[in-house]
């Protein structure tokens, strides 16, 4: 049977764990038990640290996750009219009559005129790479010949200038406030020239007629990689630079069309079909067929849905990480149990119940997790880069993240810690280290 003296040995030591301010020693032993107490102290430490250390990494590696779905979901989001915006892309039965990504360049325009009844707005892009000049600023960079309707059909902040008539001079260009910045130091350039150079050599002032806001990333300014454009030109002038739009035999134009509100792409399938077959030759409308991706998810389904399909990945890879390290988190818990008997036996005998073990227990680990989740902020920083080199996309930092981000972080945390936490704190709070029947009092 336990004695007395062994009794208050084990109640001292459970009180140094526990952070008891009461006198703990009263034998002439107390040096021996402080010992012995601080050495179940500093194991319990490094398991907390073990238990620490990989919860944070697996919620750091989740905040990384999410960031970058949250990050990709942006992309084209901010758009008007999402709903109703269209990319007209192309399938061809055999190569050499076109590429997928474009289209025939007068077909855009002629949808919009010959069926008003489903097409309520149209744009066009031709990409093109020139010299521009500001004095002694050179640069060669890619820019954007298209219809005036880009500062109207999708809904960008415009700085300075009037959207309605920006891109009708023939020698007016219309740039972002970084291309404003790159070229004058300022983004008050309203007015001000840029010259450019076509591909015969030839130079020509263009006015800035207005200033767009650099907007999150989308699908008109960022069609792909190679086709990112600050600078826009207004088709309007496109014999000066050697291009042809409104032309059925060019396919090699990107388009965008907004439908009319309830028009079904089935529905606009048959027009195209009709005017392809009136303007085209039989042999490249026997090929052609129209391919109408919506704007609202190109990002995530273009390249065969790659960045799709890299989402699940992720997602499926954070996971297994928090799942790993809740594990870990509950069998280092459960290591614990031997230590931690002490304490709860001596806490049994002085009247706690079960449900208050319980949640003493699960306050201590959703507090655990509370840490690793706070640890993990400045962590996310630091390997941000290192992420968004892997990905090749450059990640959103803490400050750019939305509120309701941190506010399901916190649900997490809170979920975590009760999943972490629960089964060890039930565990704990049944185990009897103390049977009532074999203690002895003193003689």
């Amino acid at each position: 049977m336990l004695s007395y003296t062994k009794l208050a040995k084990t109640k001292a030591c459970s009180q140094s764990i526990c952070g008891d301010g009461n006198k703990l020693y009263t034998s002439d032993n107390d040096f021996y038990k402080l010992q012995d107490c601080l050495a179940e102290y500093s194991k319990e430490k490094v398991q907390n640290l073990i238990n620490l250390v990989g919860l944070t990494l697996g919620i750091t590696f989740l905040l990384l996750v999410g960031a970058y779905v949250w990050d990709v979901q942006q992309v084209n989001s901010k758009i008007k009219n999402i709903d109703q915006q269209f990319l007209l892309q192309s399938k061809y039965k055999k190569e050499g009559f076109g590429i997928n990504l474009t289209t025939i360049g007068a077909l855009p325009k002629a949808l919009y005129e010959e069926y008003p009844n489903l097409v309520a707005n149209y744009y066009r892009i031709d990409g093109l790479t020139g010299i521009i000049a500001n004095g002694a600023t050179i640069h060669e960079e890619g820019m954007a010949l298209g219809d005036p309707s880009l500062l109207t059909m999708f809904g960008f902040e415009i700085l300075a200038g009037n959207p309605k008539t920006a891109l009708n001079n023939p020698f007016s260009v219309v740039i972002t406030d970084q291309a404003a910045v790159k070229y004058f130091g300022k983004v008050n350039v309203l007015g001000k020239t840029l010259q450019i150079k076509n591909f015969r050599g030839e130079k020509h002032d263009f006015e800035i007629t207005a200033v767009i806001k650099t907007a999150i990333q989308n699908a008109v300014m960022d069609l792909t990689k190679d086709m990112h454009s600050d600078i826009f030109l207004p088709i309007a002038n496109e014999e000066y630079f050697g291009r042809s739009l409104d032309n059925w035999n060019n396919p090699y134009i990107a388009g965008y069309l907004e439908l009319k509100t309830g028009v079904t792409t089935q529905q606009l399938d048959a027009a195209i079909q009709t005017l392809v077959h009136k303007n085209t030759d039989k042999e490249f409308a026997s090929q052609y067929s129209p391919n109408l991706k919506p704007l609202k998810s190109y990002y995530l389904d273009d390249n065969q849905g790659a960045v799709r399909k890299m989402i699940q990945t992720l997602i499926w890879i954070a996971v297994f990480i928090l799942v790993m390290a809740i594990i870990n988190f509950i069998n280092f818990s459960i290591a614990q149990h031997i230590t931690r008997l002490k304490e709860i036996g001596v806490r049994k005998i002085m009247g706690s119940s079960r449900p208050q073990l319980v949640k003493q227990l699960l306050t201590e680990y959703i507090l655990i997790v509370a840490i690793a989740a706070l640890i993990s902020l400045p962590i996310y920083s630091i390997v941000r880069p290192l992420f968004a080199h892997v990905l090749m996309r450059e990640l959103p930092s803490l400050i750019n993240l939305p509120g309701y981000f941190f506010g399901l972080l916190g649900l997490l945390t809170l979920v975590i810690g009760m999943l972490a936490g629960l089964y060890p704190a039930i565990k704990l709070s049944i185990s009897r280290y103390f049977p009532r029947s074999k203690i002895s009092s003193p003689h």
